[in-house]
């Protein structure tokens, strides 16, 4: 029988392993839309309802998180997590309509919120008070997977012809459409409409490839699991506290870094999933889709980066420090590809993706490795933060999508936007944790775990 610090070491290394597969759910969605789009002969901004679903998913789930972990063993729960992921891996291109999609990726939005809630607890639970640098490195292989999944769709993709992508914009009965070529044929990505044909997209492929390592990781978590069955709780007995915050200072806490958390995750997912639409459509790029499906990795190889480079950097410096250098990176960046995109747009979208990346990055580690300075996480309070993480989501479709096949301008004006939202978000934390009440709860309350000393 392995010792308490292997078996700790092993279920991290599947805790770390589930998000590699999460990021890797989240970053194909971007590279694959268009030809997921094809395959439905829907519109893109059909097609990118799914979003919303997913987001609808994630808010049910962190809904009822708290009471599902209450009753069954936090283990078992991602489990199946991650085994409704490789099925669901397999459904996404061979499903009658897109209907369908919006009803499965709901369920997948289901299985991502229980597995945030689950992946949290269970690190703070096994880790305690140094679970902040853990949160770093979790959210690095997540950014792994980012890179990975757009790497292993691109071999797949739709080849385009002349290696182009054309867009035009057509007023027709109140209708606005793109008239795509692709490979000789012209689709007609109609809002609302339909396409003349099938498409013969090879996409399917990538999916069976990310459905294998779901499965792989699933077969990883099994051995842990035999050795040690304990269900992983945040409780009294876990708390690494000698007292709590106040009631009023514990949901601030909570509420700021809930907003936090939403804003950031709004940010991520509304450039990581609309970058690549937005190369391939705005009229100074035309990028094609290979090299659109390249740009989404650079953003998830640089975010990857970022955060083994912050992994590094919060042994050493304060969560404060982190976050006023990933905050100054990414206001730089989404300014410099507002402002400058027209006088090189090829290298300016190239860098300003990069850093964007980069500076965005460190967000939810920063953010959770600041709360648990303050507070222990519960699945009910990571449950409600999901909830509002996922209306923010829920929002890009129609915050963005609706607009860029009009305007792919309105891509840089959103980001601008949300950059600056989350910056001042980000100096309300720094403010509020440096008030007084704050500051001798975390001198008063030093760990009491003698194993972690």
């Amino acid at each position: 029988m392995p010792s308490r610090d292997t078996l700790r070491w092993l279920q991290t290394v599947n805790l770390n392993f589930i998000a590699v597969t999460y990021g890797m759910a989240i970053a194909v969605y971007g590279a694959t839309l268009v030809d997921v789009a094809d395959i439905y002969r829907e519109s893109i901004r059909a097609t990118s309802i799914t979003l919303t679903a997913r987001g609808l998913g994630s808010v049910f789930s962190s809904l009822i998180g708290a009471l599902v972990y209450k009753f069954v063993n936090l283990q078992v729960v991602l489990m199946a997590c991650v085994i409704f992921g490789a099925i669901s891996a397999l459904l996404t291109t061979v499903l009658p309509s897109i209907i369908y999609l919006h009803v499965l990726t709901f369920f997948v939005g289901c299985s991502m919120g229980f597995m945030e809630i689950g992946i949290h607890v269970w690190l703070q639970v096994i880790w305690k008070e140094r679970s902040g640098s853990f949160f770093h490195f979790m959210n690095f292989m997540f950014g792994f997977g980012g890179i990975v999944g757009p790497f292993i769709c691109e071999p797949f993709l739709r080849g385009m012809e002349n290696d182009s992508r054309l867009y035009e914009n057509v007023t027709a009965s109140k209708a606005e459409f793109s008239s795509v070529s692709i490979e000789g044929n012209v689709t007609q990505l109609v809002n609302g409409g339909t396409s003349p044909e099938r498409s013969g997209s090879r996409i399917f492929t990538a999916f069976c490839i990310i459905a294998a390592i779901h499965g792989i990781n699933a077969l990883s978590m099994i051995i842990p699991y035999c050795m040690d069955s304990s269900d992983f709780k945040a409780s009294k007995e876990t708390s690494y506290f000698k007292r709590d915050l106040p009631k009023h200072s514990r949901r601030t806490v909570l509420a700021l870094l809930a907003l936090y958390l939403t804003v950031g995750v709004t940010c991520e997912f509304g450039f990581s999933s609309m970058v690549f639409t937005f190369a391939v459509s705005h009229p100074s790029l035309h990028f094609t889709k290979s090299q659109a499906a390249f740009l989404t990795s650079l953003f998830w190889a640089s975010y990857t980066v970022s955060r083994i480079v912050t992994t590094g950097l919060s042994l050493k410096f304060g969560v404060a420090q982190l976050i006023v250098g990933s905050h100054f990176i990414y206001v730089t960046s989404v300014v410099l590809m507002m402002f400058f995109l027209d006088t090189s747009p090829a290298l300016v979208t190239w860098l300003g993706t990069a850093l964007v990346a980069f500076g965005l990055s460190p967000y939810w580690s920063n953010g959770t490795a600041w709360s648990v300075l303050f507070i222990q996480l519960t699945p009910g309070s990571v449950g409600l933060i999901m909830v509002l993480i996922s209306s923010g989501v829920m929002l890009i479709p129609f915050i963005v999508v609706s607009r860029i096949s009009e305007n792919p301008q309105f891509f840089l004006y959103s980001n601008t936007g949300l950059a600056l939202l989350l910056t001042a978000v980000a100096a309300a934390l720094i403010l509020y944790g440096n008030t007084k009440a704050l500051k001798k709860h975390k001198k008063e309350n030093k760990a009491r775990n003698p194993d972690l000393s």
